[in-house]
């Protein structure tokens, strides 16, 4: 009887230390394979304008993704949503401006994509980005930010240059020479970056946001393949924690009690 409720005891706090030290899972989002869209869960084969599409990654988790490209106000200075579409080498856009092109380019407009984490906060670590037509292409340089601001985020209506002061913060300005290239995507390395968000931004490089040479701005073109990154552990409320705790103390108590008499 003893030995039964020593293995109880050690059964629950097991369980609680499990829930002590439960660690970051560690998760892939890819969108295509070469051959087609992969691990769509829905809206992929729309191309309409302000379309969204929702993918499964590896860990279960689902990302909602959208396009956005600065095609709205007089001057084409607003963001308005575009067309996002799936291809066989990753998420493209196609803005309203209809510029011709079918990736995430900064040629006259500026295109982004905006991944909705279903909010779970994640924190990327890479982006694998294909180049034209999935061949070689090596001036792919992007923009990364997160949204850390309160609430869910607006995108509709705001300039680039206002996204700063509206709860966005910039992550990482990518350019080419730091950017590996494995033989079929360019691995963007988001290695030192900390930033938890369930909202992150991708576009190709913009001026908004870079403040180094122009000849990086407006010949960037690329399609988004896959993202990988972390998703805290899923948690246990304190009062289920308590619980947990409060039904094993009497066990110990009782176990206590015997070995001092």
């Amino acid at each position: 009887m003893a030995f039964r409720k020593s293995l109880i005891v050690t059964s629950v706090l097991g369980s609680v230390l499990s829930l002590m030290s439960a660690q970051a899972v560690a998760g892939v989002w890819q969108f295509a394979n070469h051959s087609g869209s992969i691990n769509c869960v829905s809206g992929c084969g729309s191309t309409a304008y302000g379309n969204s599409m929702m993918f499964q990654g590896s860990d279960g988790s689902q990302v909602e993704v959208s396009a956005w490209a600065n095609t709205a106000g007089g001057g084409n200075t607003d963001l308005a949503g575009a067309s996002l579409r799936d291809y066989s080498h990753g998420l493209g856009v196609y803005n309203a401006d209809g510029d011709g092109q079918h990736g995430v380019d900064n040629s006259g407009r500026f295109d982004s994509v905006l991944f909705s984490f279903q909010g779970q906060e994640v924190t990327l670590s890479q982006i694998d980005v294909t180049g034209w037509g999935g061949r070689s292409y090596r001036d792919i340089d992007i923009s990364v930010l997160a949204y850390t601001g309160a609430g869910a985020p607006g995108l509709a209506g705001y300039e680039y240059g206002e996204l700063a002061s509206s709860g966005w913060t910039l992550v990482q300005n990518s350019t080419g020479p730091s950017v590996a290239y494995d033989g079929q995507h360019y691995v963007h390395n988001l290695a030192a970056t900390t930033v938890k968000s369930s909202y992150w931004l991708i576009g190709a490089l913009n001026p908004a946001f870079w403040s180094g040479s122009s000849n990086y701005i407006g010949n960037d073109y690329f399609k988004i393949y896959s993202l990988a990154g972390t998703t805290p552990p899923s948690t246990v409320s304190e009062p289920a924690t308590l619980a947990l705790l409060m039904a094993g103390l009497p066990l110990m108590l009782r176990a206590r009690r015997r070995r001092v008499m």
